[in-house]
């Protein structure tokens, strides 16, 4: 399992971003779902650029097709992409 540690800095702003989207959530105003995709998306954002080079420390694991999965979701990582896409570029069935 990779695990990622916020550096100590930045952890009230980690517990903010996820207390954020989980208010979209719980109250469902107007706009909530656009507001929750916006919330998902900038810690999409903070997470990569924490975890900057999980293919590499995953291939020093000896996870190849972990990494490779990242390296797919990096790749692609402005387009809409499935599971079944990522699972067809490392080889894989997404299922039905």
């Amino acid at each position: 399992m990779q695990r990622l540690r916020a550096p100590e800095a930045e952890r009230e702003a980690w517990l903010r971003r996820f207390a954020d989207l989980e208010r979209e959530l719980r109250e469902r105003r107007e706009g909530h779902a656009e507001a929750a995709l916006a919330h998902l998306s900038l810690l999409l954002v903070k997470l990569a650029r924490l975890a900057a080079d999980v293919p590499g420390h995953l291939r020093l694991r000896d996870e190849p097709l972990l990494a490779a999965v990242f390296d797919v979701i990096a790749r692609r990582y402005g387009e809409l992409i499935s599971l079944r896409d990522v699972a067809d570029a490392v080889g894989l069935s997404a299922g039905p």
